[in-house]
């Protein structure tokens, strides 16, 4: 499920996250590692649901 500082932005179950930083995500795994180096401060990930692709900043801890 969805929790913790995506929940908090936004992000929705069936959001799909095509990319944080710039950087590809293609697991979750891949994602967490991504928002884990990004120290403190807003992440930028691309997120897709359905046909509407949006930038949703998220704030790293």
């Amino acid at each position: 499920g969805v929790s913790g500082p995506a929940l908090d932005a936004g992000i929705q179950p069936g959001d799909i996250v095509l990319s944080a930083n710039g950087q590809r995500v293609s697991t979750p795994d891949q994602l967490n590692a991504i928002v884990n180096h990004a120290k403190d401060g807003d992440v930028a990930l691309l997120v897709k649901n359905g046909d509407v692709t949006t930038f949703v900043p998220v704030q790293a801890q």
